[in-house]
């Protein structure tokens, strides 16, 4: 009889996917914040560039 203890192919190959979950977990987290930071400098110079184009500099 197995004990719950015992390192089992199958057990290992548990650790290694939750292990691989947990680092794409952190990847996509770091990807997302990335992506926010990426929006919200896309907005400010969104609406730069819309301030200039009203501006008397291009009338």
């Amino acid at each position: 009889m197995q004990s719950g203890n015992e390192n089992t192919p199958e057990k290992s190959r548990t650790q290694e996917l939750i292990l691989k979950l947990k680092d794409s977990l952190e990847a996509f987290k770091e990807i997302e914040a990335k992506n926010i930071s990426l929006e919200q400098e896309h907005e400010t110079l969104k609406s730069y560039i819309e301030n200039l184009m009203s501006s008397d500099v291009f009338k």
